[in-house]
């Protein structure tokens, strides 16, 4: 799953999973700049909800993978599906306080315009 999303504005990353022989998963995550976090799953024959842990806040988040670990002869399915990516929303605060802000601005903005 390909995005582009700041690590620190994410407040959950899952996704469910299960393999035909409940065998261990990797999941990683690819920043955009090439480096890297992963991390390992047992999973069972049920599907099973995980959570992406130890994202870097300081990055942005490009990719987001799940890889079956199956022994090489095996013919075995890993199935992923009903990926979350959840992110915060400023707090009407925050675009209030932007407001107070930027209205002053555009009000002299204005008034310079009328005075020349």
């Amino acid at each position: 799953m390909a995005f582009s999303v700041a690590a620190n504005a994410i407040t959950e990353l899952s996704f469910w999973a299960r393999n035909e022989t409940g065998t261990t998963l990797a999941w990683r995550v690819i920043y955009s700049d090439a480096t890297s976090v992963q991390g390992y799953i047992s999973t069972t024959t049920e599907y099973q909800k995980f959570f992406t842990t130890g994202l870097d806040q300081s990055k942005t988040v490009a990719t987001v993978g799940v890889f079956g670990n199956n022994p090489p002869d095996a013919v075995y399915t890993t199935f992923v599906d009903d990926w979350t990516l959840t992110t915060t929303v400023p707090e009407p605060s925050s675009v209030v306080l932007l407001a107070s802000a930027l209205l002053p601005l555009a009000y002299n903005v204005r008034r310079r315009r009328h005075t020349s």
